[in-house]
């Protein structure tokens, strides 16, 4: 959600504490990636139906989604999606344009 968030950091005895606080957080911006028909079925327990998932690769390089499955309650879940998209290559060679980032093994990403 936009806007100003405060990050309220506390000791559990309630006891004063001075000195450094080491403070880590991480965001996701979810985003539609493709499709599922038919986008919903009621399911009684023990009772399986099949969705058709499509989904389109872009650019090229790997891509990783998540089909999220909603029961609206807390048991919601997901099934990993990994997208390949390969770079054409004819006689006289292939290209692509994009931005490279990452390291991987270095964990220099960026």
């Amino acid at each position: 959600m936009a806007g100003t968030w405060q990050a309220v950091i506390f000791t559990v005895s309630n006891a004063p504490y001075f000195g450094p606080v080491q403070f880590w957080y991480t965001t996701e911006n979810f985003h539609t990636s493709g499709s599922v028909s038919p986008a919903s079925r009621t399911l009684a327990p023990g009772q399986t139906a099949t969705f058709s998932v499509t989904v389109t690769a872009g650019e090229a390089g790997d891509e990783a989604l998540s089909l999220r499955l909603g029961t609206g309650g807390s048991t919601d879940g997901s099934i990993p999606i990994s997208l390949r998209a390969l770079v054409p290559i004819s006689s006289t060679g292939g290209s692509f344009s994009g931005t490279l980032t990452g390291g991987g093994n270095f964990f220099n990403a960026g």
